[in-house]
Order: C-alpha cells, then sequence, then structure tokens
C-alpha cells in the first residue's frame, strides 16, 4: 500500500478488479467442523468445499442467510479460526495463524475507553510501530484520521463521539498500519439506517484511496452491490460458495440513491437478492423437512 501520507487519487484508481489481476486471497477446499455440543449427537458441519479467489485491489463481500458461515469463512482467511480440511494462502502463504500486514474491522469497534480517538487509532500500529520514530507515527496516524473525516475530534474520547464515529475510529486503526488485506465483518450492522447509509459511502471512497483488498460481510443485499467488485452467496445448505456475482459498476461510486437508479444495477441486485431468498427458502424447507420426519 501507499504511504499514508501519500494516499492515491481517486481517479487515479480502477473502474473494476481486472479479472487476470493476481489473487491476494486464495482459498481451496476448505471445510469446517464443529465437534457436537452433547454426546451422542453429530458434529456441526459450517463449511465444506469452499473455494474463492479474492484479488489485488478488489472488494469481494460475503452475504448470505444466518449461519451459512461467511463470518466464520472471513475469521478463517484472517487466522481467527482454525479450518481442517483444505488450504487458505494470503499473499501466497498458508494461513496458520494471523499473516502479517492484515488488518480486521468488526460489528463491535471495540475502542479502549480511556484512550482518546488519535490514541486509539495508533494502536493499529503496535506491529510495526519499533520502524517509525515519534514523528512518522503522528504523520500516519494523523494521515489516516483526515482520510475517515476524523481529525478534528482526534482528541476526544469515546463516549464523546457518535456510534458512527466510532466505527470510522476502528476502521481508522486497521488502516493506519497500511495492511495488504482488510477484513470486515458487518462494521455498519449495529448502526442507524441513516448512518449506515452515509458510512457507506464513506467507505467506497475511502476504498478508492488505498490499495487494500478487502473482503466483507454483511446482511444487506444493497450495501454488497454499493460497495463490491463481487458478491459472493453463500449456502447454508450446501455449506459452500453458491455463485458469485461480478458488480460490473465502474467507480467511484458516491451516492447510493443515484447508483440503485440505474436499471443495471437494479438488475445485479435482483440477481444477488434472487440468490439469497433462494438460499433462505431452500434451508426453510429443510428445516421442515427434518421437524416432519
Amino acid at each position: 500500500m501507499t504511504d499514508a501520507v501519500e494516499m492515491t487519487r481517486p481517479d487515479e484508481k480502477r473502474a473494476v478488479a481486472h479479472p487476470r489481476t493476481a489473487a491476494v486471497i486464495t482459498v481451496e477446499g476448505v471445510g469446517k467442523t464443529y465437534p457436537p455440543r452433547k454426546k451422542k449427537k453429530k458434529p456441526n458441519l459450517v463449511l465444506e468445499g469452499v473455494d474463492l479467489e479474492v484479488r489485488q485491489g478488489e472488494f469481494v463481500s460475503l452475504v448470505g442467510t444466518s449461519g451459512c458461515g461467511k463470518t466464520t469463512l472471513l475469521r478463517m482467511m484472517g487466522g481467527l479460526t482454525s479450518y481442517f480440511p483444505g488450504e487458505i494462502h494470503v499473499k501466497g502463504k498458508l494461513v496458520r495463524g494471523i499473516p502479517p500486514r492484515i488488518g480486521f474491522v468488526f460489528q463491535d469497534s471495540a475502542l479502549m475507553p480511556w484512550r482518546s480517538v488519535w490514541q486509539n487509532v495508533k494502536v493499529g500500529l503496535n506491529e510495526s510501530r519499533k520502524n517509525f520514530t515519534k514523528q512518522e507515527i503522528k504523520d500516519k496516524v494523523d494521515a489516516t484520521l483526515e482520510l475517515v473525516g476524523l481529525i478534528d475530534y482526534r482528541d476526544y474520547l469515546p463516549r464523546q463521539i457518535s456510534g458512527g464515529m466510532q466505527q470510522r475510529t476502528g476502521l481508522a486503526r486497521a488502516l493506519v498500519g497500511e495492511p495488504d488485506v482488510l477484513l470486515m465483518d458487518e462494521p455498519f450492522g449495529a448502526l442507524d439506517a441513516l448512518t449506515r447509509s452515509r458510512l457507506q459511502e464513506e467507505l467506497a471512497s475511502i476504498v478508492l484511496r488505498t490499495s487494500a483488498t478487502s473482503v466483507f460481510v454483511t446482511h444487506d443485499v444493497d450495501e454488497a452491490v454499493f460497495l463490491s467488485d463481487r458478491v459472493a452467496v453463500m449456502s447454508s445448505v450446501t455449506k459452500t460458495i453458491r455463485q458469485v456475482v461480478d458488480i460490473d459498476v465502474p467507480r467511484p461510486r458516491s451516492m447510493r440513491t443515484e447508483m440503485f437508479a440505474d436499471m443495471h444495477v437494479a438488475d445485479l441486485r435482483r440477481e444477488v437478492l434472487d440468490l439469497v431468498i433462494g438460499e433462505r427458502d431452500a434451508a426453510a424447507a429443510g428445516t421442515k423437512t427434518k421437524t416432519a420426519n
């Protein structure tokens, strides 16, 4: 990634990730099974035979019904959850623990309440801070706060700012170390609709200014279509990725309302939504069958 004080201008970024760009994340034949909670019960199969490639600079969303394994897959990519069988590689290296130069953003911003916004973002440099001077650390944190629009709130404590600002602080903490990979698990899920919509637009703009390869988990189909280059629809029935939909819409994408007024975008949204609804109905049918038996 370029230095935080010299972010790429939006007009210099790609419109849509090129299909021949090298893969940064590869998931091959991956599965995950949890042991049974009680004796005589079967193990809980969460994922089976999952294959996915995420290319350099690409934004890929994982969507699907509850229990389809999208958060589990994200956590496996980040080395937070073990997997077997299969292999996951990040930048060509087998994932067995947290890969280097990776950033996480979760639904709970998990800020330290006794530290200021600036100090919370500085924590994101913990791994590499010994390589920077005090001035370089200051420049990097300040530049990242500028990127997420929080420089004027640098001295505020988390309780003094809104939930949306807290999420932006968490995003800044993930970005300040200039990660090669950014993994986000429903970061806007707990926010009200208006704040969520605004942060989606801000995130779309921020994505253009960084080189991070991003994977984003969400239940919100509109959110996935607006932000992504591709959307992977996961299945709780087959325990794998049912289909990956290309969102071939040029960037920058600055206004949700304008983007979704386009008929092509509306068709893409309908395609993803139909896949998710189909999986929901299939899962419901399977539950009814088990109950009947």
